[in-house]
């Protein structure tokens, strides 16, 4: 077996050992956003709401200050 040979045979090696990792931790993860998939949503929902209010109250702040400026 030659230099190119055997690099080609460890690459391909590795290749498999990667893809073997990538399909265990996904299906490990499947498991994971099934029972957390809900809650996470939830939670981003609520990040989202909360993120828009302050949107909002900074908003108000703005047009406040701009009202005092102009008068």
């Amino acid at each position: 077996m030659n230099m190119i040979e055997a690099l080609q045979v460890e690459i391909d090696r590795k290749q498999e050992s990667i893809k073997k990792d990538y399909r265990t931790s996904q299906s490990g993860l499947g498991g994971i956003r099934r029972v957390f998939g809900n809650t996470l949503i939830a939670l981003g929902d609520r990040i989202h709401g909360r993120a828009e209010e302050c949107r909002e109250e900074l908003a108000r702040r703005e047009l406040t200050r701009r009202l005092r400026e102009a008068a």
